[in-house]
């Protein structure tokens, strides 16, 4: 019962933000029912009513939540959104979250709730305004978020179809996850440390440390050799590397503070990590040390492990081979597509329900479809993905290791850039893969119009 207090307690706290963002939502609520809700205090000056006193428009505002009518507390029970009629809840919210409010200071939140309502009425619809009438109720979900429902309000309409909508949470277009999570979303079996690769992953390891100890000043060297005999480097195993720690039995728990890295180091990994992120002040020539690095990295890590993991793989699971289209992209074809896809549906937050994504200004939508329309039209969407070890350069930008685009039959929707490297430190035992998702300027009005 503990542990269930606690994560209810967690889970509040992760659903309730601060008190610009509660009063910013329920206006914004208010709006799409009322347009007018706001035009008396920022138009008409009518705001000397609560100029004295903020808790008369706080009142004001919580007592239209209490009241019966189409703005309501929201819970998402099953597939569906429902009313929460705690009246105390209400009551406690409105206490902790909304002390500080401030009509005066926070006026620029009410002119902002009422750009995004606004835009929410353009821009809900292709072709179509939200007008009050077509509304059965807006809820207000802010209390009752959970993992797997992050939407701040959700619009119900006459003909019974449900909007849930982000206004205070970014539609991530840039992230970075561990490159396992992509092998085990790609991959039937993650191998990429499998015997095939493991000779790999050693004479990498066995690179790493000549290049950086050979690139080293005097001073850094020598705090090397408290480690290791470089004469060593040559015999090492890439998970040897990660067992080596300092020689010194006096300093074999907390390990020897190093003044220029300000730290106490024990593990040589984090050392030879440390010096490489600190590139100007330990290596002679650190221009030429990145360079060499960056050179065999790309060899031997990005082009034979994994792009090679990954094209050995993919063929794998096409039947044995793998066919490009008139591009020369590689095309995702059965249990390759399906999982791909995944991927892609993972990255752009795709979840049960339509999802719809308002910039703080109300500016962007972006519209993230369900994965039942993922699976309805799943023949007719198309990927093909484009897998290069070297970065070339293209207008000015590095393009990516691996670069998926998704159509729906010959329709571009999106395409994500993806670039794997050493995730924290260099070396330092965790790939992470770096996305860049690029959504076609169209692609609100082309899933709309899908299946129309």
């Amino acid at each position: 019962m503990r542990y269930i207090r606690l994560r209810n307690k967690i889970n509040e706290s992760k659903s309730n933000r601060g008190t610009t963002s509660v009063i910013t939502d329920l206006c914004i609520c208010m709006l799409l029912i009322n347009p007018n809700f706001l035009d008396n205090i920022l138009d008409l000056g009518m705001k000397g009513r609560y100029l004295s006193n903020s808790n008369v428009f706080l009142n004001d505002l919580k007592n239209l939540v209490l009241a019966k009518n189409r703005l309501k507390i929201g819970k998402w029970v099953d597939d569906e959104c429902v009313e929460d009629n705690e009246e105390g809840r209400i009551n406690s919210i409105f206490n902790q979250y909304t002390n500080d409010f401030n009509i005066e200071e926070d006026w620029s939140k009410l002119v902002s709730a009422r750009n995004t309502a606004r835009n929410i009425q353009d821009k809900l619809f292709i072709g179509e305004k939200l007008t009050p009438d077509m509304i059965s109720e807006v809820y207000w979900c802010g209390p009752n978020k959970t993992d797997d429902n992050v939407e701040d309000i959700v619009v119900k309409t006459q003909s019974g179809e449900t909007y849930p909508i982000n206004i205070n949470k970014k539609l991530n277009l840039t992230k970075t996850i561990s490159f396992n999570t992509i092998l085990d979303t790609l991959l039937d079996n993650n191998l990429l440390y499998s015997e095939e690769y493991l000779t790999k992953w050693d004479k990498l390891t066995q690179e790493w440390c000549r290049l950086v100890y050979e690139g080293c000043k005097p001073e850094f060297k020598s705090y090397i050799k408290k480690f290791i005999n470089p004469e060593r480097f040559q015999s090492l195993t890439y998970f040897g590397f990660f067992q080596i720690k300092h020689m010194d039995s006096n300093v074999q728990n907390l390990g020897e503070f190093f003044k220029e890295f300000n730290a106490n180091i024990l593990e040589f990994s984090e050392l030879m990590g440390l010096i490489y992120k600190n590139a100007d002040m330990c290596f002679t020539e650190p221009q030429k040390v990145i360079a060499d690095w960056n050179e065999k990295k790309t060899i031997m890590l990005n082009s034979q492990i994994i792009e090679h993991l990954l094209i050995e793989s993919f063929k794998k699971m096409n039947g044995g081979g793998l066919n490009k289209n008139e591009e020369e992209f590689i095309m995702a074809e059965s249990k390759t597509k399906m999982k791909i896809i995944r991927l892609i549906l993972d990255l752009i937050g795709s979840i049960e329900s339509d999802t719809y994504y308002f910039s703080n200004n109300g500016n962007t939508l972006y519209k993230i479809p369900n994965r039942q329309f993922f699976r309805d039209n799943f023949q007719k969407m198309n990927v093909v993905f484009d897998l290069h070890t070297k970065l070339i350069k293209e207008e000015g930008e590095e393009t990516s290791q691996l670069r998926l685009f998704m159509y729906h039959d010959k329709d571009l929707l999106l395409k994500i850039d993806i670039n794997t490297g050493f995730g924290g430190l260099e070396m330092g035992g965790k790939l992470s893969s770096k996305f860049k998702i690029n959504f076609e300027s169209d692609f609100n009005y082309k899933i709309m119009n899908i299946g129309i």
